[in-house]
């Protein structure tokens, strides 16, 4: 009886070393309610260890409490499946959508450079890129086209020009002097 308090002291101290170095290590109020909070919880079932060791109950909460972990980490992984599966999906239905896209405007003389498309949730986005300026009546056709066909608002379609040489950086600015070397005036 006085081995197992003098071991439950032990582990009191060495829970407190452990709560004081951690919550030193903890960057200063960000994350410190958080810790406070699981070592509080910690410092609950250490102390409630010999009252349960007393009741014949310790295995059975260790028990218990890997139960439930398994059981938790099986509900995450399932999860984690899950939105892998989905992700999976999304990105190959964006990928046949860009395709069919692509195919259907060449089909009409209205050529794309590339095409991208983004699904967020109920939200198709879709992004043309033309080799020239579109005049506003072929941006509306664009536009139209992508509304009728595949169900993609005006508002979330995006018509761009695709520079010739997309290797090249561009050095202008949008307002103020040039950078050029032969400026005299600072």
């Amino acid at each position: 009886m006085k081995e197992n308090l003098y071991a439950w002291i032990k582990n009191l101290a060495v829970f407190y070393l452990l709560f004081t170095m951690v919550l030193h290590l903890v960057p200063a109020g960000k994350y410190e309610k958080y810790v406070r909070f699981f070592m509080g919880l910690l410092l609950i079932l250490i102390l409630l260890i010999p009252v349960f060791t007393l009741f014949g109950k310790a295995e059975e909460l260790g028990e218990s409490f890997q139960i439930l972990y398994d059981k938790k980490e099986e509900e995450r992984k399932v999860q984690e499946g899950e939105n892998l599966q989905k992700m999976f999906i999304w990105k190959s239905l964006e990928q046949q959508l860009e395709e069919e896209i692509a195919e259907d405007l060449m089909k009409k003389n209205m050529k794309a450079e590339k095409v991208e498309v983004l699904i967020e949730g109920e939200n198709v986005k879709a992004v043309l890129y033309l080799q020239s300026e579109p005049d506003q009546e072929l941006e509306r056709r664009l536009k139209d086209e992508l509304l009728g066909q595949w169900g993609i608002l005006a508002g979330n379609c995006q018509i761009q020009v695709k520079k010739n040489k997309p290797d090249t950086v561009d050095h202008t600015f949008s307002g103020g002097t040039s950078s050029g070397g032969d400026s005299s005036s600072y």
